[in-house]
Formats: C-alpha cells, structure tokens, sequence
C-alpha cells in the first residue's frame, strides 16, 4: 500500500526539524548526506546544471530518496523558496 504525502507528513512531524531561509541550499548537487527530508512548510526548487527543473509546495513530499536509497552523491540543487521548513 502506497503512503500518501499527509501519511509521510504525519511521521515526520516525530522528528526534529529544520528551518531554512528564502534561497538557502537545502541539498547541494554532489551532496552525499544520504538524508531523506520532508516537506513540512514552505516550498523546494529543484534545479540542475542551474536550470530550474521542479518546484515542490505539497506538505509531505521528499527529496532525497534517491541517494538515500541507492547510496549516490545528490544529483540536483535544491533551495528553500521561502521561509520553509523540513
């Protein structure tokens, strides 16, 4: 059964938080923190090779996943839009 973003949200509001400022990297392309973070607040632009490729705004969704579930460096910037909190 798939978890959807409010079910997400929900664990991780259990977890400290951290809040980022309007512009402020969040996850830097080469990055390897392994970390999974949600979105709790605020919005994510996601950009590669400094082209804008993704904004995220849902309460719930993630980034990160990807290197944390396959153990590879970031692939893309992302940056707080915002005040935003994960």
């Amino acid at each position: 059964m798939a978890m959807l973003p409010s079910d997400i949200l929900e664990i991780a509001r259990s977890h400290p938080s951290l809040d980022r400022a309007d512009g402020e990297t969040v996850i830097a392309d080469g990055d390897e923190s392994g970390a999974l973070l949600v979105l709790a607040s605020g919005a994510l632009r996601v950009s590669l090779g400094g082209r804008q490729v993704s904004q995220i705004t849902e309460p719930g969704s993630v980034v990160g996943e990807i290197g944390l579930l396959l153990g590879t460096p970031a692939r893309a910037d992302v940056h707080a839009v915002g005040a935003t909190v994960l």
